[in-house]
């Protein structure tokens, strides 16, 4: 079970930092930090949101593959662009061969 968990971690963090956009890692997400399943700790100050640092230093394999994920994304930067061209939908208009296409006054 506990290899099962690790494999899961490591699995979120790659498609976290192989997606478009900015990655939203927060700290203490590459030491598998849960803060116990509460998604806003930011006005606690106790055991929730700390980080507990001899704790750390036993995640170094994580550490080390969330450190070697952020390279991978470094190395190899993707635009917007370079993926896929999206026209802007307010100045899109429908081809006259489309299915479905109806003139209307304006066309």
């Amino acid at each position: 079970m506990h290899a099962l968990r690790e494999r899961k971690k490591r699995n979120f963090l790659t498609t976290l930092m192989l997606s478009q956009g900015v990655p939203m890692l927060a700290h203490g997400d590459e030491l598998g930090r849960t803060q116990a399943g509460n998604n806003n700790v930011y006005a606690q100050d106790n055991e929730l949101s700390w980080i507990d640092w001899d704790d750390a230093r036993e995640h170094g394999v994580l550490t080390e593959f969330t450190a070697r994920l952020t390279a991978l994304r470094a190395a190899h930067p993707v635009s917007a662009g370079s993926v896929s061209s999206r026209a802007d939908p307010s100045t899109a208009r429908a081809s006259t061969t489309s299915p479905g296409y109806a003139p209307t006054a304006s066309t």
